[in-house]
């Protein structure tokens, strides 16, 4: 069996959230412009908001 090389490491998570042209994708809601901040608070070390941020 042959291994594929391990991947480049990726970039750390709020180098791409700030990155990323947000606006310019399109979401059920619209355009992703709130994606950068509904995705940063799935990542807050906070259950609390994480939990809320799982509710919308």
């Amino acid at each position: 069996m042959t291994h594929s090389p391990p991947p480049e490491a990726l970039p750390e998570h709020r180098v791409i959230l700030e990155n990323t042209d947000w606006a310019s994708l399109m979401a059920p809601q619209g355009s992703g412009g709130f994606l950068p901040a509904a995705l940063a608070q799935l990542l807050d070390a906070d259950p609390a908001v994480r939990a809320a941020a799982e509710q919308r």
